[in-house]
């Protein structure tokens, strides 16, 4: 799996005061983009994760293309040999998103070493609401 090899750039423009044009660009050329009045970017990670879908890709895989992306300064790894698990780690306060993926689960972990959400991947309609709202 190469999951370093495609990642996303996230943009929030303001086109005029109080609208703005939200743009969520692959690395292939493909992007997602709209305006809106909301400049919050959850809306923007769930339209690249389901792009990601609908090439193909599993939805661990799409989530750690997007979290990883969302999180470009951060420390990435990826572990074919654990079931696709992976981690995406701040460096400077040790916050960062751990996935199972023996069983499917996203862990969310603040800067104080403390589990604060766990989410199954599984469970797929309001988990994905819950995950982008902390990106």
């Amino acid at each position: 799996m190469k999951a370093q090899a495609i990642t996303w750039r996230f943009e929030a423009t303001e086109v005029s005061p109080g609208h703005f044009e939200l743009t969520a660009r692959r690395s292939t050329g493909n992007k997602v983009y709209f305006h809106t009045d909301n400049p919050s970017l959850e809306k923007l990670y769930t339209e690249a994760f389901n792009m990601e879908l609908s090439f193909g890709t599993s939805p661990s895989d799409a989530l750690y293309k997007v979290i990883s992306s969302a999180k470009s300064t951060w420390t990435k790894k990826y572990h074919d040999e654990f079931f696709g698990s992976w981690q995406v780690l701040n460096p400077r306060n040790n916050e960062r998103y751990i996935f199972d993926g023996k069983d499917c689960l996203l862990t969310y972990y603040n800067s104080a070493d403390k589990a604060c959400s766990s989410f199954c991947l599984n469970e797929k309609a309001d988990t994905l609401n819950n995950i982008f709202k902390k990106l």
